[in-house]
């Protein structure tokens, strides 16, 4: 057996993946979990390998693809491996169909953009089996034996899918025909008994609270906060089981019409939980609620996805109060953290003139020019592509030669990335035809001067937080202290902001004075 190093006798980097469809699977000590792990072990250890980096695919289908559509760990090392980022690195799997349940027209192609970038591969079990480029050209029958196992597995997984449905729909006729089913996944105030449904009495007090604590004048938010702060047990709602409330289950479980019976749109199916007239008059509270939250949407928050609360890590969120716009913890919302907010616009204000000493972020705010014609030209190539592909395809499928067969793989793999990089051009000068939205360096110069209130563009707002999340390292605001404190990536020094009840002032890390400003609240 031969192990593989580099040239200065270390062991090769190798990159492991890990998939599984279902989030049941990823249960600690689940066979799916285990398994692979085991099998990476081995893989390490049998090929004398180190371990760089690992990509997880947890509770994404192969079947369907998931592991290959944005936010998929799967795209995100096929993007790596075609950039030549991956190059004399292994990719260890612990069988083929993690990779993908595909089809062979589907699966050919990443296994090519792989294998044909540097990239090999431990596969199996126990050690497993070596692939490489070289390898698989000496034999091109572990590739088809790979494709086989890949499109097998896809034939499962189709099978399986198909008989769900069949049952899915039988479960439904039966309901339909008033006869007691059994059902997974039943609201979580019930249960299913040997010939009805068998109410868990405990939940129903809790959901019956939560109707009457909205009714009463408490919005989901202070409801959510009075549970978890008098640790009330949270429902699964049919769900994973969760620690602690939030206000998008209160307002899913004011609209559950479950609780009055309903199943798949049938009526007196379940046991009534809430009576019509509470049910009814909750959500017709509910709506008038979201009718009269204002416009709040008109203003982007720069701030989302950026600051964090000192006390507790948490994101901060804007939050709507009583005509205020304020920035709070969203554990705060959630009663697990007693941070108190600040007013949103009071630490935009503070913070906007400091923005344009940024240059990358400058650069990253340039408006761009669609070049002329180019539309049109990257439409006929696109068009073009597709249809050479569609041959290829045919012959691939068509092929009984198994060199051809290799020689039309390697041949579809480049032509699907010319595809995929044709139609990101074509989307990208589509959304330069549009008109970029401009905020220059002229125009970031002058922030300084402007009040968050005159920046109220919403395009602009968010190239403007576009920017900032690539350029900002830290942004970690205290809120009892009203202070926050930035840390950009292209600067050594960080700042704080100290806001006070009619202005701010600015220090650099030494705590020397930057700005000392009145607030401009017209």
């Amino acid at each position: 057996m031969k192990t593989q190093t580099e040239s200065n006798g270390k062991p090769r980097k190798a990159v492991s993946y890990i998939r599984f469809s279902s989030a049941a699977q990823g249960k600690q000590g689940r066979d799916s979990t285990k398994r692979q792990k085991d099998a990476l072990e081995a893989a390490l250890a049998k090929w004398n390998l180190e371990l760089d980096a690992t990509f997880s695919d947890l509770g994404k289908s192969g079947f369907h693809q998931k592991h290959l559509a944005t936010g998929g760990a799967m795209l995100e090392l096929r993007t790596l491996a075609l950039a030549g980022k991956l190059s004399n690195k292994v990719l260890v799997v612990e069988d083929w169909d993690r990779t993908g349940r595909m089809q062979v027209t589907d699966a050919a192609p990443l296994l090519m953009d792989i294998l044909n970038n540097g990239v090999d591969m431990v596969v199996g079990a126990y050690g497993g089996e070596y692939f490489s480029k070289e390898t698989v050209n000496a034999n091109p029958f572990t590739f088809y034996r790979a494709l086989d196992e890949m499109n097998r597995g896809y034939g499962e997984s189709k099978r399986k899918s198909e008989m769900q449905a069949h049952k899915w729909q039988s479960r439904r006729e039966a309901v339909a025909n008033g006869k007691f089913v059994k059902i997974i996944g039943l609201p979580a105030w019930l249960e299913n008994g040997d010939k009805s449904y068998l109410v868990r009495q405990d939940v129903v007090k809790v959901i019956k609270r939560v109707f009457s604590l909205y009714l009463s004048g408490m919005g989901c938010y202070s409801i959510v906060a009075k549970l978890n702060n008098e640790k009330v047990p949270v429902p699964t709602m049919g769900r994973k089981n969760a620690s602690l409330w939030n206000s998008t289950w209160i307002q899913r479980l004011l609209k559950n019409k479950a609780l009055i019976g309903y199943y798949q749109e049938r009526a007196d199916v379940f046991p009534h939980i809430i009576d019509d007239a509470t049910f009814y008059a909750a959500n017709a509270k509910l709506k008038e609620r979201t009718h009269h939250r204002g416009k709040q949407g008109e203003t982007v928050n720069l701030f989302a996805g950026i600051a964090t609360c000192k006390t507790c890590g948490a994101t901060l969120i804007r939050h709507y109060s009583h005509g205020n716009v304020n920035l709070v913890c969203s554990n705060y919302r959630k009663g697990t953290c007693h941070a108190q907010g600040i007013r949103f616009n009071d630490l935009e204000q503070a913070f906007i003139p400091h923005v344009h000493d940024i240059p990358t972020l400058v650069q990253s705010l340039t408006k761009v020019e669609a070049a002329p014609n180019a539309i049109d030209t990257l439409k006929g190539k696109l068009a073009r592509t597709e249809e050479r592909l569609a041959r290829v395809k045919a012959d691939y499928l068509a092929q009984e030669d198994p060199t051809k067969a290799t020689t039309l793989a390697s041949l579809l793999t480049d032509l699907d990335a010319q595809h995929t990089a044709l139609a990101k051009d074509l989307e990208l000068e589509t959304v330069k035809a549009k008109g970029t939205p401009v905020i220059n360096a002229d125009y970031l110069a002058t922030l300084s001067k402007l009040t968050s209130g005159k920046l109220r563009d919403t395009q602009n707002r968010l190239k403007l937080r576009e920017g900032l999340r690539g350029a900002i390292e830290r942004f970690t605001v205290d809120l009892p202290a009203k202070s926050a404190e930035i840390k950009w990536k292209t600067l050594d020094n960080p700042f704080t902001i100290q806001l006070t009840k009619s202005g701010y002032s600015v220090k650099d890390i030494n705590g020397v004075e930057i700005r000392v400003t009145d607030f401009n609240r017209e």
